[in-house]
């Protein structure tokens, strides 16, 4: 088996919500206007709330509260949210789905951080439209929830070798499936019919040097992975010390076109907004620290 034959068979697992499908639809029609966005997103009540919530924010940080839907879609912009429908989506998609191997509050905190993370790279590197970069970081791990519910045995597997060395997970599950969580996960972004742009760096991130076309996101995915197991690993675990992190290898940091100097800059984004942004996306999710 491979990571496409056992996202094929989750249709039934996970599958984006028709609002989130509009959203993005009408995200690529040049045609269609703030307002016809804004008509979608109403009739989601609760992704017209997040998209509310989310403007008035710390994640745009705005002088001057928005309380119109039309305004909020003008303000975030289609990348934005195309993101956003794709954060709320993804989070709904999985909301129900029974699993007794992983801690979901862990679990999203790490994804909203490395997505979080990653934007705030991508601005730094002045890429254009890094607003997409929130939705790959935020993205990059649900082939891990496919994982455990559908080869739970071997997932657990895979997790007790994570309790004693959380960075051995490509490793470890290369060795016990034959396939990586990133190639999961690329695999279930591609059966979304989302764009080469979020698919190719989250399937490269683990190794950015075999990105061909989105070769800098991929780097940057990989530094903000890296960064963010640190910080948040997305499982719970017994030790109770900050885990070292193998150093960054030069030709990554090289790919981003980036320096290492510009992380604390970059952190310090993701704190005033790491919290806010998880209770937008999952409501009363969070972990308390």
């Amino acid at each position: 088996m491979d990571a496409r034959t056992l996202v094929a068979g989750t249709h039934d697992l996970a599958s984006l919500p028709g609002a989130c499908l509009r959203v993005m639809e009408l995200a690529d029609d040049p045609k269609a206007s703030a307002a016809d966005l804004a008509t979608v997103i109403a009739h989601d009540p609760g992704l017209a709330a997040r998209l509310l919530k989310l403007v008035n924010s710390a994640y745009y940080a705005l002088r001057n509260p928005v309380d119109n839907l039309d305004v909020a879609v003008r303000v975030c912009g289609t990348e934005a949210l195309r993101s956003l429908a794709l954060a709320t989506g993804a989070v709904s998609a999985f909301a129900d789905i029974p699993n007794d191997l992983v801690d979901m509050g862990a679990f999203w905190n790490a994804s909203v951080h490395c997505g979080l993370l990653v934007r705030a790279l991508g601005r730094i590197a002045r890429l254009p439209q890094p607003e997409r970069l929130f939705a790959a970081g935020l993205l990059h791990a649900v082939g891990q929830i496919v994982m455990y519910n559908r080869m739970p045995a071997e997932s657990r597997a895979v997790l007790d070798i994570l309790h004693k060395d959380l960075h051995a997970r490509a490793d470890a599950e290369r060795r016990i499936f034959g396939f990586t969580y990133a190639e999961t996960s690329a695999a279930l972004l591609e059966s979304w019919r989302l764009p080469a742009s979020l698919v190719e760096p989250v399937a490269c991130h683990l190794e950015p040097a075999t990105a061909v076309a989105f070769r800098q996101d991929a780097a940057l995915l990989h530094i903000a992975r890296e960064v963010t197991l640190l910080v948040e690993p997305g499982i719970k675990t017994d030790a109770r010390e900050p885990r070292p992190s193998p150093a960054i290898a030069p030709a990554a940091w090289a790919q981003a076109q980036l320096v290492q100097g510009v992380l604390p800059s970059a952190l310090e984004q993701v704190d005033t907004q790491w919290f806010e942004v998880i209770d937008i996306l999952n409501p009363g999710g969070s972990l308390a620290y």
